[in-house]
């Protein structure tokens, strides 16, 4: 019998401009992959993958490939964290059958009469953060080991994400299953919104089993 334990989420500092590239690259046919060009206007990501990168790339599946030439990490190449571990630890493993806060805000969220638009402006960052690769690029999505890629912001849309979820253009459904729940989701995802923005980094929501 397999594991019934939700897969963990993680919202990842990325830089968006090289992730939209790579993402560019790999939905083109093998043969027209330009990834000399790529590395050449990109040299510092050269060690990412492997001695021979270019070569790494043909050997590796494209969910990997996305993930580690997109990552923003420190100077030292360790790990750069947008929030405390509370907020990482809440956000990736949200008290739903999924797992996932972002299709719980999804689900329950609902727009203040008035501000409809905003509401959707809202709605369709909250969905390409959560599916944006799984419906543009479903060839990238799923990786060796249980990685999974699933949707990503730019620096602007999480600024723009961020404002709109601290605005007043949504509301709870009256029917929220768990009590306080959009409450608690809006903070967790608020703060890293927030360390993403100070950073001045996009955003990539990946999830692991």
């Amino acid at each position: 019998m397999g594991s019934t334990t939700a897969p963990f989420h993680t919202l990842d500092p990325v830089d968006s401009a090289v992730l939209d590239q790579a993402l560019d690259l790999l939905a083109a046919p093998s043969s027209e992959r330009a990834w000399d060009l790529f590395f050449a206007t990109h040299p510092k990501l050269e060690h990412r993958l492997g001695s021979t990168s270019k070569d790494a790339v043909m050997q590796l599946d494209d969910a990997t490939v996305l993930f580690l030439l997109a990552m923003q990490r420190m100077e030292d190449g360790s790990r750069l964290e947008v929030a405390d571990g509370r907020h990482i630890e809440r956000f990736g493993r949200f008290p739903t059958e999924d797992g996932c806060l972002l299709t719980y805000l999804l689900a329950w969220m609902r727009p203040t009469q008035g501000l409809e638009v905003d509401h959707d402006h809202l709605a369709s960052l909250l969905l390409r953060l959560n599916q944006g690769i799984d419906n543009e690029h479903p060839n990238a999505a799923e990786g060796a080991g249980g990685l999974r890629l699933h949707g990503w912001l730019s620096a602007d849309d999480v600024r723009d994400l961020r404002t709109l979820l601290m605005g007043r253009c949504w509301t709870v459904a009256a029917e929220e299953p768990l009590d306080g729940g959009m409450r608690d989701a809006v903070m967790h995802l608020t703060a890293l919104l927030r360390g993403a923005e100070r950073r001045r980094v996009g955003l990539l929501h990946r999830s692991h089993a």
